[in-house]
């Protein structure tokens, strides 16, 4: 009976109500930006678990059996004691503070980008015979000059020579000009030139006498004589492509087994 008690499951009823939009859990569980890494927390721990062991320092017992001291385990190689002078109003006695500074703090610390900038060593001068002050001045005459340079205006003439600027003669003369050949071309085109000029220009060659036949008079338009042909004629057709594939027809020697004849 006891062990159909233990099996059989506890079910609790839970009242239904509104989620808490702006509840917020016990613990995150994402890491901060800037916290450690898990693992090398839980390593931290394991280094520095042993501090309940006594020192050589602190040890006075003289027993014969091995005992582990506290400064045989390795510490980390990143946590070590660095000296730093505290401040204080007495200018005569400065007391040295140590404290420990481990990777973790080597890796936030924050450095001045200023200190940066202010340690970097002055630039080499890259033309030799000139110091800093000979090219800011030569800088400085540059400067005027392209700023001179930029508020006088060029003139009409040399926008003339730079193709910038077209004269008004110019552009009338040059219109002009245009107009007047495209009016000699309208008219060649419209005029049609007389026969002695096509003879004398070896266009067109006109012969005294022609020769005149009489033919009758057929309308080919809806004539289709291949629509009316008999069998006889087909079969004389085929002969006669037959014949002149097979004597008249020039083809290599290689391929003239591949000829194709037509079914007589």
């Amino acid at each position: 009976m006891n062990r159909l008690r233990r099996k059989q499951a506890i079910i609790e009823e839970v009242a239904a109500k509104e989620p808490d939009l702006n509840a917020r859990p016990n613990k995150p569980v994402l890491k901060k930006p800037g916290a450690p890494n898990r693992l090398k927390l839980l390593q931290h721990k394991k280094n520095f678990s042993n501090d309940n062991l006594p020192s050589h320092l602190t040890d006075d017992s003289e027993s014969d059996s091995d005992i582990q001291y506290r400064d045989d385990f390795p510490v980390m190689q990143s946590n070590r004691l660095e000296p730093q002078r505290c401040t204080d109003d007495d200018d005569e006695e400065v007391p040295i503070c140590w404290f420990i500074v481990s990777s973790f703090v080597t890796r936030v610390n924050r450095h001045d980008t200023l200190a940066k900038r202010l340690d970097v060593p002055d630039p080499v001068d890259d033309i030799p015979n000139q110091t800093s002050d000979d090219r800011r001045l030569l800088m400085h005459k540059a400067s005027i000059k392209l700023e001179r340079k930029l508020s006088e205006r060029p003139s009409a003439e040399e926008l003339q020579q730079r193709n910038i600027l077209k004269a008004k003669d110019g552009s009338i003369s040059s219109k002009k000009a245009m107009e007047e050949t495209r009016k000699m071309l309208l008219r060649k085109l419209s005029f049609r030139p007389t026969i002695q000029e096509l003879k004398d220009k070896q266009i067109i060659k006109f012969s005294d006498y022609v020769e005149v036949t009489e033919a009758d008079t057929y309308d080919r338009k809806a004539d289709k004589p291949w629509t009316r042909l008999t069998p006889t004629d087909k079969a004389l057709i085929r002969k006669e492509l037959n014949d002149f594939k097979a004597t008249e027809m020039d083809v290599h020697e290689a391929s003239r087994v591949f000829t194709r004849f037509h079914r007589p």
